[in-house]
């Protein structure tokens, strides 16, 4: 008899979560597995890219009732107290305007349809919303759990979450660093962590990157150094404010390149506004949400991430699959998907360590070769991973 399993997840936005989840429902074993699939909210354009033996479930959002209920849960968001506390925890922890991320989760898991079916396995995909509503509404005989983040250096409220992580089987990091970090925040739940990186297929990759699309005049004509980066807009968490800033610098000082943007978010119409401030529409090219990325990526010279946290990007590694150096800041993980000086560059995470990285490989030509040759020598399949997946459900 088939196991029957029920993945839960946000909605199918861009990112790198996206991509593992994809690949590793791309990975499974469909004659062993019965797998439903539940969105918060069925947006977004990757349905297509799911397997046909994938049962998306319809959205379980708070907003999906008639008007009355509709009414009737905001009513009860601001007179139960739900808002006044998350307002001022906001402000109490983080010194800051704003309602808290992980109360406002919290509150949409605990008012969002419930799912009636029995499941052998659940499985939160997702810190926040998908997690709670994992270990809160559904029904399982195991639940298991995911941190894409490095939860020590996110500003996460551990006293917020630790009653619900009890509730699971299994918490999976998709790291190392991950794995230490969350164990030093959570010491208790240590005996129900394990890393699990994320699966990607590189086949899959490479056959999504050759696909022929309506490439922008400025990746296919430019002739200079061509960066990109790929992630969502949130200008503090991934260092847009220091990308801005090392490219002023750099073009200020004569180089001559463009550095190309892929991604929407919060802050993009934020991000649009720094650009024109410092004279930089020429130079930083905001591409929007691709749909599918990576033939763009695959026109440049060089993957850029300045971010100031993280857990284990996907987007590293796949740029690194289709040949790019990378330059990365120094965040939890780094090291293990970067050798720094072999395949690419890891700089301090500090905002002139970008501006130092790039201007490395600008003022050395040669280095992006090197760095494309010793990228096609190493091991970057994972495929392997779906074993451990198996293990972990048993």
């Amino acid at each position: 008899m088939k196991r029957k399993i029920l993945f839960i997840y946000p909605e199918p936005m861009l990112g790198g979560s996206t991509t593992s989840l994809i690949s590793l429902l791309r990975s499974i074993d469909y004659n062993n597995y019965e797998i439903d699939l539940v969105f918060y909210k069925n947006t977004g354009e990757y349905f297509e890219d799911l397997p046909k033996q994938v049962n998306v479930l319809p959205e379980v959002s708070i907003f999906t009732n008639s008007l009355f209920s509709k009414c009737k849960k905001i009513l009860y968001f601001v007179v139960s107290g739900v808002f006044i506390k998350a307002l001022f925890t906001e402000l109490f922890y983080k010194k800051k305007l704003g309602l808290n991320s992980q109360i406002m989760s919290q509150f949409h898991s605990k008012q969002s349809r419930k799912i009636e079916k029995k499941y052998d396995v659940a499985i939160g995909y997702l810190e926040l919303w998908a997690d709670y509503y994992t270990l809160e509404k559904v029904l399982a005989h195991k639940k298991i759990i995911w941190i894409h983040i490095d939860y020590l250096k996110t500003g996460f409220i551990p006293s917020l979450d630790y009653k619900r992580f009890k509730k699971a089987d299994k918490i999976v990091c998709v790291s190392e660093s991950c794995l230490l970090n969350f164990n030093k925040v959570f010491p208790k739940l240590a005996h129900k962590v394990v890393v699990l990186e994320n699966i990607l297929s590189p086949d899959y990759l490479k056959q999504k990157a050759v696909e022929v699309i309506d490439v922008e005049s400025d990746i296919e004509n430019y002739n200079g150094v061509k960066l990109v980066t790929v992630c969502r807009i949130t200008i503090h968490t991934k260092g847009l404010d220091r990308s801005i800033a090392a490219a002023k610098k750099l073009k200020e000082e004569g180089y001559n390149f463009r550095w190309f943007i892929i991604g929407n978010g919060e802050d993009y119409t934020l991000l649009e506004d720094m650009i024109q401030k410092e004279n930089l529409t020429d130079t930083v090219i905001l591409m929007g949400e691709k749909k599918n990325p990576y033939p763009f990526i695959l026109k440049c010279d060089v993957y850029v991430m300045a971010s100031r946290r993280e857990g284990k990007p996907m987007a590293v590694t796949e740029a690194q699959i289709l040949g790019l150096p990378i330059i990365i800041t120094n965040y939890s993980s780094a090291k293990e998907q970067v050798i720094n000086g072999e395949d690419g560059i890891i700089v301090d995470n500090v905002d002139e360590g970008i501006y130092e990285g790039i201007k490395k490989f600008l003022d050395n030509p040669t280095l992006s070769q090197q760095y494309k040759e010793k990228l096609l020598k190493r091991q970057l399949i994972n495929e392997a991973s779906i074993e451990d997946f198996y293990s972990i459900m048993d």
